[in-house]
């Protein structure tokens, strides 16, 4: 029932936001379709499953998650930052991994006026990697005040690798996606999100309490309470957050739902309630 009832996707075919999409080695396991090189209850193979310490990397259990360098998250700066916990979403032939935050550590607008725009002239991209004032259109310094000098000593920055950022179309508009960047801190794209994540419920994710306090969206999971008023006590307080990728018009960006769905015409790039989950590829070991 893809997009409508009676919808049927063909064999080797995944349903992603209501359209039936061809998956990179889309499998089905128990009449289910499946990417095997990354579902962890199907690593590899049909009902291959990790154990629950260990995630699925091109068809093999490998590590989960990994610690690397510190923000504030509890919302209180008398205690210090603390440690950053990151999804591993993939691996490359010289064992870098691909990263990206556990939760939504941050909340700003794609871009900080709305005018038409691309990741590669957003200020959020700016923000990130800390660039100078000619990197984005609004001419705004972040050489001083960003993510990346923030959240890593200069020994862990020397870690994360100098990545090719590509500019991923929209499957859905024909809106722009600008030029390819090269970036050490960037946002997951549509084609990323769907290719690293096996569903919407994979793609959920909570805000930290810093995040929640800065005006993330957040929905909470008991109260069924969606808010951006700074508060949030439920067990799970699901925040919105951005990807890279053009929206439906070039004065919006995508992002994903509270609830884990892909919004493809997306949100004003300057709207302010939109969470932050940084990706990037380290050298880790």
């Amino acid at each position: 029932n893809c997009g409508t009832c009676g919808n049927n996707c063909g064999m080797g075919q995944i349903c992603t936001n209501g359209v039936c999409q061809t998956g990179t080695g889309a499998t089905y396991c128990n009449g289910e379709a499946t990417n095997i090189s990354n579902d962890p209850l199907n690593c590899g193979k049909c009902s291959n499953a990790c154990s629950a310490d260990l995630g699925c990397l091109n068809g093999t259990c490998d590590i989960k998650t990994i610690t690397f360098g510190h923000y504030e998250q509890d919302n209180d700066t008398t205690n210090g930052k603390e440690p950053i916990t990151w999804r591993v979403l993939d691996k490359n032939s010289s064992g870098q991994y691909l990263i990206i935050s556990e939760k939504v550590l941050d909340v700003m607008p794609y871009n900080t006026t709305h005018i038409s725009i691309t990741w590669e002239k957003s200020t959020i991209r700016s923000w990130l990697n800390g660039y100078a004032a000619s990197y984005n259109t609004v001419d705004t310094s972040f050489t001083s005040d960003n993510f990346i000098d923030t959240a890593f000593t200069a020994v862990e920055k020397a870690k994360i690798v100098e990545a090719n950022v590509p500019a991923h179309a929209n499957p859905s508009y024909s809106t722009s996606p600008g030029n390819a960047t090269t970036d050490k801190i960037f946002l997951l794209s549509i084609t990323e999100a769907n290719q690293y994540f096996a569903s919407n419920s994979e793609r959920m994710v909570d805000a930290t309490v810093y995040a929640i306090k800065q005006g993330a969206y957040v929905y909470g999971s008991t109260s069924d309470l969606y808010t951006y008023n700074g508060t949030c006590t439920d067990a799970h307080c699901y925040a919105d957050w951005w990807l890279r990728s053009p929206a439906n018009s070039s004065s919006r960006a995508v992002y994903v739902y509270y609830y884990g769905e892909v919004d493809l015409s997306g949100n004003i790039v300057k709207y302010p309630n939109v969470g932050v989950r940084p990706a990037l590829w380290v050298q880790y070991e």
